[in-house]
């Protein structure tokens, strides 16, 4: 389904997504929250280009 997308071999693409880190836990709220919390620190600290607040 991507390969076509990305002009990218399908068995190169599927080496890829085989490879992939999937999440060892759910997505829970909490971790929700931390992943925000170091994205608006990333953002106050001027680390994403393309971002202003």
């Amino acid at each position: 389904m991507l390969a076509p997308e990305l002009k990218i071999d399908e068995a190169v693409t599927a080496r890829a997504l085989a490879r992939a880190a999937e999440p060892l836990a759910p997505l829970t709220p909490e971790v929700g929250a931390e992943l925000q919390a170091i994205a608006g620190g990333c953002t106050d600290l001027k680390l994403i280009p393309g971002v202003s607040t």
